[in-house]
């Protein structure tokens, strides 16, 4: 049988002793500073511990909670003898380790049940980031009957007494939270994506949704590159219905340590065969058209938006004045448009929906109301909502079509649903066909028509008497 290890010691020591190849003490200098910067936690590299003491960093990966929590107690244990004053003031909060290199880097499309419990290490790209909300870590309540007050520790669900701590009392409720004498600390949540480059080609990006606290809510942004370290949970799904406990399970990251990486910029090599074929095309007095026909080749028009972005792309020519004062070459472009109003119809209209089961497609019509308010039910976490409209971007996991005409064939062909939004607006326009079709949308909805042999995009304001809609 193996000896139990003592972790406290152990970390404790590593903390004192490990020194760099120049002879530095980086983790007890780091202690002894901690108040000078009022910091809470103390960033130790996993490959520093692995190489001081491999038992306890082997220890460590099997065991990450209590690594954490006996990392956290050691640096208390130095802090209360380098720094007492300190000490007094976090010993009830506590000072964090928070491992900055973990062994496991983990893409997010290729976590498995395997990783749950472990400590893992992801990079990926910030997309969404929440408010800063305070989360309560203990609670104290106060009993209606008595005034008496309880403490009661909360986990990851609000916990109420279960009974009055009041011999002479001893009451089932009702409990009163009292947040002036309760413990809170910050808490976030961010979701991560892929990196563009890491994509399978055609696949849609997965994302992970990871909960922060205390020193690490507000460092990371949307846009930002990450480098995420924690410890990878799993919650128990409902089915949307019924709210009944479902066999399969979400996952989320509970995270130790976080950093924003620098971008590296890409070195683009060009060998001679492509700078020929450059400057060749550098001659065509049409480069400029064939350069926005090249963006987005699969969306019909939008040739202004199209040409924005290729001039965005490419930027400009710095010029430095007489004065000395340089004028930046990058172009500053802004796209404005309203959100989910570009191609939204009344929720009475019916749509073709189709369900992926097993190797076929079953379809069904359905009104795109109740289409859209089923879904969001389904996903309520995963709503962004702006200025009244709601939008939900499906999982990969839920697989449905619509049907949608090819603006190059101008067949029907199926069309994949990534994305649902549904606002209220204050005007409709109201189409009516030659054969009787009634149509509602807002005045921004799209349209295709044909004009002189060449397909259109036109709005539901600009249509009139005689144009030609492809409406099933």
């Amino acid at each position: 049988m193996t000896e139990e290890i003592d972790y406290i010691a152990r970390y404790e020591e590593f903390f004192r002793s490990y020194k760099t190849e120049e002879g530095d003490t980086p983790y007890n200098d780091a202690i002894a500073r901690i108040s000078l910067d009022k910091l809470i936690s103390v960033p130790i590299d996993f490959n520093h511990l692995l190489t001081f003491d491999p038992e306890l960093a082997i220890a460590s990966k099997k065991n990450p909670q209590r690594a954490i929590e006996a990392a956290s107690t050691a640096i208390l244990r130095i802090l209360r003898v380098v720094d007492p004053d300190y000490y007094d003031i976090v010993k009830e909060q506590k000072v964090h380790g928070r491992f900055k290199e973990v062994p496991d880097r983990v893409s997010v499309r290729f976590i498995r049940a395997e990783h749950i419990g472990q400590l893992i290490m992801v990079d990926a790209l910030v997309t969404r980031v929440s408010d800063v909300k305070p989360l309560l870590i203990e609670g104290v309540f106060q009993c209606r009957e008595c005034l008496e007050p309880i403490t009661v520790p909360q986990t990851n669900q609000f916990i109420l007494p279960t009974s009055c701590m009041n011999e002479a009392c001893r009451s089932k409720g009702p409990f009163d939270l009292i947040p002036e004498r309760s413990q809170f600390v910050d808490w976030q949540k961010i979701r991560l994506q892929e990196k563009p480059e890491e994509l399978p080609p055609g696949a849609l990006p997965r994302a992970l949704d990871c909960i922060l606290r205390e020193d690490l809510v507000d460092i990371a942004r949307p846009g930002d590159p990450c480098r995420v370290v924690g410890i990878l949970r799993s919650t128990q799904d409902t089915t949307a219905r019924t709210r009944r406990k479902a066999p399969t399970f979400s996952v989320f990251l509970d995270t130790n340590y976080v950093a924003v990486s620098e971008r590296e910029a890409d070195r683009v090599e060009i060998d001679p065969k492509e700078e020929e074929a450059i400057r060749e095309l550098a001659k065509d007095p049409l480069v400029h058209r064939k350069l926005v026909n090249s963006i987005a080749p699969s969306i019909y028009g939008l040739t202004d938006i199209k040409e924005a972005v290729c001039l965005l792309l490419f930027g400009g020519v710095s010029k430095l004045l007489a004065d000395g004062v340089k004028i930046r070459g990058d172009s500053n472009i802004l796209l404005v448009g309203d959100p989910g109003t570009a191609k939204s119809i009344h929720g009475s209209e019916k749509i073709y929906v189709g369900y992926q089961q097993k190797n076929r497609t079953h379809w069904i019509t359905k009104s795109i109301g109740s289409f859209v308010d089923e879904l969001i039910a389904d996903f309520p976490d995963d709503i962004l909502e702006s200025n009244h409209t709601e939008v939900l971007s499906l999982p990969d996991s839920k697989s449905i079509f619509t049907q949608a005409m090819d603006p190059f064939s101008l067949k029907i062909k199926k069309s994949r649903i990534y994305e649902v939004s549904r606002h209220q607006t204050s005007k409709l326009v109201r189409i009516k066909t030659r054969s009787g079709r009634t149509v509602l949308a807002t005045p921004d909805h799209s349209f295709t028509t044909i004009s002189n042999g060449h397909l259109k995009v036109v709005t539901a304001n600009e249509l009139h008497t005689g144009v030609y809609l492809p409406i099933a």
